[in-house]
């Protein structure tokens, strides 16, 4: 028996996926047993059903469609997800690695000033000394050349003194 769509009764639509071919044949079994014994009011009724049958099979490949289409959506996000995450990574080593050298420069900076603080803070002492054993025995003989050692020995303090403050606010 041939059905609405031109294929006889009992055979596979061909194209079709597994499950769709199995329940096409199961289809086409109901309708050739019901066929055999029925009234015209039965087949007008058949013959509704399976239009709606059909149209639920346009329903479900719709929505077939559309689950596909918001799966393959689904599967490019989650593939920029994880783009974006190897990127973020990639992104955070090389901040890790600037954090790193920066605290490399700031520490090999702060250990050149701590030096340089000791080493001219070193002589001080023994100029300052030597400045003051000078005036107290012969006040007057080379006191202008005095007078220029000790001003620059209190700038030498001076900087001496402002280079820790240099270390503490610079980064």
């Amino acid at each position: 028996m041939a059905s609405k769509d031109g294929q006889r009764a009992g055979r596979t639509p061909r194209g079709l996926d597994p499950i769709r071919r199995g329940r096409a044949q199961v289809t086409a079994h109901r309708l050739a047993l019901a066929a055999r014994d029925q009234t015209p009011q039965e087949a007008a009724l058949a013959r509704r059903e399976r239009a709606a049958a059909h149209g639920s099979n346009r329903d479900h490949d719709r929505l077939l469609v559309q689950m596909r289409a918001a799966n393959e959506q689904l599967l490019l996000a989650t593939l920029r997800a994880d783009e974006l995450a190897e990127e973020t990574a990639a992104s955070r080593s090389v901040i890790d690695d600037h954090a790193a050298d920066r605290e490399s420069r700031k520490r090999a900076k702060d250990e050149f000033l701590a030096m340089l603080v000791y080493e001219l803070s070193d002589p001080r002492a023994p100029i300052v000394s030597a400045l003051a054993l000078m005036a107290a025995h012969e006040p007057t003989v080379h006191a202008r050349e005095r007078a220029v050692i000790e001003m620059q020995v209190r700038y030498l303090v001076d900087l001496v003194h402002g280079l820790p403050a240099i270390r503490d606010d610079g980064n």
